[in-house]
């Protein structure tokens, strides 16, 4: 359903070889075997959707950052009925230019660390949406 000759299928794993980060691949999306597909909703882990594409479309996709990065997939056939989702995973990597001061995953967007309640690390990708209001604040508890 979903394929990408400069960013290979990695279900098996690290391809030998796949594009850089901040690199644009074509992606194609198949309707996945429905003879009357209207449209494909997709999605990816740093752009969330679901956003709508014509069968057999390609998309230019550029992985901000380093590592894996996933894909999502569903076919909507004419009477409105969704497939389950197909999920492309592909690797990216390393590009040869350095993320700005925090920046996590290379999107040129402000992320943060942070712990929960239990202890675990988790990070949250910036949106370039949240405005300058976190520049005021040097712990969050």
């Amino acid at each position: 359903m979903i394929g990408s000759a400069q960013f290979p299928d990695g279900v098996n794993g690290w391809p030998a070889t796949t594009g850089k980060a901040r690199t644009p691949g074509s992606f194609t999306f198949g309707a996945d075997g429905v003879t009357d597909a209207k449209e494909i909703l997709y999605s990816t882990d740093v752009e969330p959707g679901p956003r709508s594409i014509a069968p057999g479309a390609t998309l230019s996709i550029a992985p901000p950052g380093y590592g894996p990065h996933l894909v999502y997939a569903s076919t909507v056939d004419k009477a409105g009925n969704r497939s389950n989702t197909a999920v492309y995973r592909s690797y990216a990597d390393r590009s040869a230019e350095r993320d700005g001061p925090n920046d996590l995953n290379g999107d040129g967007n402000r992320d943060i660390w942070t712990l929960d309640s239990q202890g675990s690390l988790l990070a949250y990708a910036g949106q370039g949406n949240a405005g300058d209001g976190w520049q005021s604040y040097s712990v969050i508890l």
